[in-house]
């Protein structure tokens, strides 16, 4: 049983810290939305309040992490003034992908396969 609630709190910490980051970090491709044309008004009038907490964070913090989220920034900036746009879309695959696969890898060797028909008949 104790295994069990050990694992359920660390799935609980993993999804609240996913969550703690994604809320920053989601702000880089709205950012993208928003240049290339994407976002409407309307849609970004409310979406970017949302937001808002996270700027005045931002404008709070000490220099090097203000830089650091300003890169951050001008590289979702930089990826909407490619000739390229779809580029944002494949980042935004290629990081989904990562992420089931590392949750894919982490839940197999929590609980691995068990052997199937095809194999116990082989080893017979």
């Amino acid at each position: 049983m104790d295994e069990h609630k050990r694992n359920h709190r660390r799935r609980w910490l993993a999804i609240t810290a996913g969550l703690i980051l994604a809320y920053p970090l989601g702000v880089g491709p709205l950012v993208w939305l928003n240049e290339s044309g994407y976002l409407t008004v309307s849609v970004s009038g409310w979406i970017f309040p949302i937001f808002k907490p996270v700027f005045q964070l931002r404008d709070r913090l000490p220099d090097w992490p203000k830089s650091a989220f300003d890169w951050y920034l001008n590289f979702w900036k930089g990826i909407a003034s490619d000739p390229i746009p779809e580029f944002g879309v494949f980042a935004g695959i290629c990081v989904i992908v990562l992420i089931v696969r590392v949750v894919n890898r982490r839940r197999r060797s929590v609980n691995p396969p068990a052997p199937t028909s095809d194999a116990t008949s082989e080893s017979n």
